[in-house]
């Protein structure tokens, strides 16, 4: 009881103080409102964060195992693109793809302070090889006159290259077709048919052989940096389209898995927050 009663004491100080890591613990205690409650009644909320914070545990352990398996499929069926031991045709970006760049919001200029017809999306939207929807930004439409020609069209190949989240590959989502790019990522743009499937590609570039390629040759001195003319001569595999749709039809019902644990876990997390806010304040 006292471990969560610690836990939500922790954070009524936090809001009031610059933190708790010069407080003694003799003195935290005593600035403690421990609530009087019977044994039994205590129990019983143990119990029932216990057995909320329990399902929290495991379904982010099963969000992990599903990354997991995706990696997993992908080497069994393409193998490592550092050695190509299946022996693909291969090439460069820049044989297949133009690779263009962001655009930042002009200097004096910044958010729309609510949702308008213009997302603007930066690096920290694009993880998990999508964009996540949780804190998409908006421009207004003086912002995008300023910057129109700077947008992705949907399936379109994002690969961020500036910033701490350097690296990351992804597919763009049809709900952000004609989005404005941030200047810290590029889209890859193909320049003839299609002969590599978007999700296949993130994959690829989000493998820990290409990972390598990478950060051996991005500029760390500062921001970390990736030119597009590194991007460019990024070495390609090219296996048959066939296999890599398969892998991407294997990668979509994954990810409807992935979907409905990622809102049983927010619901979980919200339940276990409320319960938290309930008892302890």
């Amino acid at each position: 009881m006292f471990a969560y009663y610690k836990k939500g004491g922790t954070r009524r100080f936090e809001n009031k103080t610059t933190g708790l890591h010069n407080l003694k613990l003799d003195d935290y205690i005593k600035r403690l409102d421990i609530q009087k409650a019977s044994y039994v009644n205590q129990v019983h909320v143990c119990k029932l964060l216990d057995c909320v914070r329990f399902q929290i545990d495991n379904m982010e352990r099963e969000l992990e195992l599903l990354d997991e398996l995706v990696k997993a499929r992908f080497v069994e069926m393409f193998g490592d693109p550092r050695i190509n031991e299946k022996k693909w045709k291969a090439g460069k970006i820049v044989d297949y793809f133009e690779v263009k760049g962001g655009k930042r919001i002009p200097k004096g200029m910044g958010y729309a302070e609510r949702k308008t017809n213009h997302p603007y999306l930066r690096a920290s939207d694009m993880k998990n090889a999508t964009i996540l929807d949780d804190d998409i930004h908006y421009i207004d439409e003086e912002v995008y006159k300023r910057i129109k020609r700077y947008t992705v069209n949907a399936h379109d190949i994002y690969l961020t290259n500036v910033g701490v989240n350097l690296g990351m590959a992804g597919v763009i989502p049809k709900q952000y077709d004609g989005a404005n790019l941030t200047e810290n990522a590029v889209k890859l743009v193909p320049k003839d048919k299609i002969l590599l499937n978007g999700m296949f590609l993130s994959y690829y570039i989000n493998s820990p052989g290409i990972q390598h390629y990478i950060n051996e040759r991005k500029m760390s001195v500062g921001v970390p940096k990736l030119a597009i003319f590194r991007i460019e001569s990024m070495p390609l595999l090219l296996p048959p389209l066939e296999l890599q749709n398969q892998f991407a039809s294997f990668v979509e019902e994954v990810d409807k898995s992935r979907s409905r644990i990622q809102k049983s876990l927010e619901a979980s997390q919200e339940l276990f927050d409320s319960l938290m806010q309930e008892y302890f304040g």
